[in-house]
């Protein structure tokens, strides 16, 4: 009966042993564990994350912006406007909280300029699509390295561990203009 509890004993030991080595090779390192999840999404098609859906619906370079109100964005680089759809998911209410533009390894926040005529921050609903631009002022050097670029979107300030959802952009595709009128923010409209 005793070699046979140590035999026992010894296989659970090397059970246990066999588990932990599976559960230590299976849990992600250093910041991994933290990283949002990517979504990943394509212009004109919907990507819907955890707390967040977009639809990227065009996307066009501007040297200067028009926002019918009195403001005009001028910038010694160039404006990539995106024009986009967006939702709340699951959550009654949120807002476009992380909207960024990684071009190679730059990464290039929205711009606050135009509060008033821009989605980013906007408040979202579950269910009510908002409509509108996004808007990203880069130095005219990275556009001209033509290096891929994409948008990233969250619904909150800091997507670790809440989806992301990346949508390739080529800029070298897009058109450019010498002044882009903004259209207005529109709710209900998809």
């Amino acid at each position: 009966m005793s070699r046979l509890r140590t035999a026992g004993s010894v296989l659970g030991l090397a059970a246990i042993l066999g588990v932990a080595g599976v559960v230590a090779h299976l849990t992600p390192e250093g910041d991994d564990w933290q990283e949002p999840v990517a979504v990943p999404g394509v212009v004109g098609e919907r990507a819907e994350g955890y707390t967040l859906a977009a639809t990227v619906s065009s996307a066009e370079l501007a040297d200067g912006l028009d926002a019918g109100n009195g403001w005009t964005g001028e910038t010694p680089g160039a404006w990539v406007v995106i024009e986009l759809t967006a939702e709340a998911v699951r959550d009654d209410t949120g807002a476009l909280l992380f909207a960024s533009l990684r071009i190679g390894d730059a990464t290039y926040t929205a711009s606050e300029r135009s509060r008033d005529t821009t989605l980013y921050r906007t408040g979202l609903a579950t269910g009510i699509p908002v409509s509108g631009p996004v808007l990203f002022e880069v130095p005219a050097a990275a556009l001209e390295a033509g290096e891929p670029a994409d948008l990233r979107l969250a619904a909150t300030d800091d997507p670790r561990l809440d989806s992301l959802i990346t949508v390739p952009i080529d800029l070298a595709s897009l058109e450019h203009r010498s002044v882009r009128e903004l259209p207005p923010v529109v709710r209900g409209a998809r």
